[in-house]
């Protein structure tokens, strides 16, 4: 869908001739999908109480086009146009049309209070809701083309972001960690694109900007790695776009953390095996940690098992304190907890160690307070940095190790 340098945006209400049921609803939502698909048209339908608003914008022809149709439309009556203005970007840009709901939000109530009482505030009341819950409509029509490069920015900033926002408002145990570079979508932007290069850029740039309080991993690095995540979800890029823009992240961020050295330690420090899930191909997680733990002064092992067979093998021929397994930092791999909890099972039986700790790392860990207890780990942690405190809390807890 081509979006132009300037568009038009027509907004108007109506009265249905009769209550409209949800399937009724889920069949007005397709015929605008498709409809508008084809005018390059995008917006919001809105219907509550036998009333509709619809928020449409592409390009003049289009929307007059659509609009006269719907003007004769005899399923509502009393239609009123309330604001029609250009406008050099779109407001719902990742949608072909977005269906909106009395519960789609928690300030929805507001909005609807706020059209009764204040129609010629339509456009501003409406536009609040591209910040809000995500669209239940698709971000194409069935079966049509996906949405294009060039649209990637729009449908990430109205509907993604703030999902992402939301998510970390609402887990306080993430609100006391560190806040999201807001460059972090523009990396996720970049490494889903032709030019790489300008992402590893990026990264090295925000690298020179940060500091120990706000480090790169967890304000940018992790985050962007959730943000593919959702471009994925959202249908704008394949697995093999993620894949390949964690491996660069990864590859740069090893590249960066390598260049420092580490921090010099008197004492011993644990023996740590890093290792993604055995059939995990996202290696971000486990790089990262592995890089935080040496620049801690730390030296972890490194591994990539393919099964829980070869992990079992490295615990039982070297003795190591902790465990640190990881699934994927951009997708929710909720679907993998039961084999991740069936390969630490596993991994206990045969260490050598049987107070072994075991640390587990990835999105579904970061978002799911109760993934870690699931799967039967020690810690679930939410970034890779502070890791190695983490880890030396528990094995306080644990007291004295078993002797080697």
């Amino acid at each position: 869908m081509h979006v132009p340098a300037r568009i038009v945006t027509l907004i108007y209400r109506s009265h249905a001739v009769r209550p409209l049921h949800a399937q009724d609803m889920q069949a007005l939502l397709e015929a605008a999908q498709s409809r508008n698909l084809a005018e390059g048209v995008t917006g919001l339908i809105l219907y509550q109480d036998e009333q509709f608003y619809q928020w449409l914008e592409g390009p003049a022809e289009s929307v007059d086009r659509i609009m006269r149709a719907i003007s004769k439309d005899p399923r509502h009556t009393d239609v009123e146009v309330l604001d029609r203005h250009a406008g050099p970007r779109r407001v719902f840009g990742g949608s072909t049309m977005r269906l909106a709901a009395p519960d789609c939000a928690p300030s929805m109530a507001d909005i609807l209070d706020g059209l009764r009482h204040h129609p010629e505030d339509a456009a501003a009341l409406l536009a609040q809701l591209a910040d809000l819950a995500p669209a239940s409509a698709t971000r194409r029509a069935h079966n049509g083309p996906p949405v294009p490069q060039d649209a990637l920015r729009a449908v990430v900033e109205a509907d993604v972001l703030p999902a992402l926002v939301r998510a970390y408002r609402d887990q306080p145990q993430l609100r006391q960690h560190f806040r999201v570079n807001p460059r972090a979508l523009e990396l996720a932007h970049l490494l889903v694109a032709t030019d790489q290069d300008a992402a590893v850029r990026l990264i090295e740039l925000l690298n020179s900007q940060a500091s120990d309080a706000q480090p790169l991993s967890a304000t940018v690095l992790e985050p962007a790695a959730r943000f593919l995540g959702e471009l994925w979800c959202e249908d704008l890029c394949s697995e093999i776009d993620v894949t390949i823009g964690l491996a660069q992240m990864q590859s740069t961020a090893r590249r960066l953390g390598w260049a420092a050295l580490p921090l010099p330690l008197l004492t011993p420090t644990p023996a740590v095996l890093i290792a993604p899930e055995p059939g995990e191909l996202h290696g971000l997680g486990a790089s990262l940690d592995s890089t935080a733990l040496w620049q801690a002064g730390w030296t972890p092992t490194c591994e990539f098992p393919q099964s829980d067979h070869a992990l079992s093998d490295l615990l039982a021929k070297s003795w190591f304190d902790v465990l640190d397994l990881s699934l994927s930092a951009a997708f929710r791999r909720e679907h993998w907890l039961a084999r991740t909890a069936k390969t630490i099972a596993s991994a206990r039986g045969a260490s050598l160690n049987p107070g072994i700790v075991v640390v587990v790392g990835g999105r579904v860990f970061t978002e799911n307070d109760g993934a870690g207890a699931e799967v039967g780990a020690d810690i679930a942690s939410r970034s890779s940095v502070n890791v190695d405190q983490l880890i030396l809390r528990q094995l306080r807890r644990r007291g004295p190790a078993p002797q080697r």
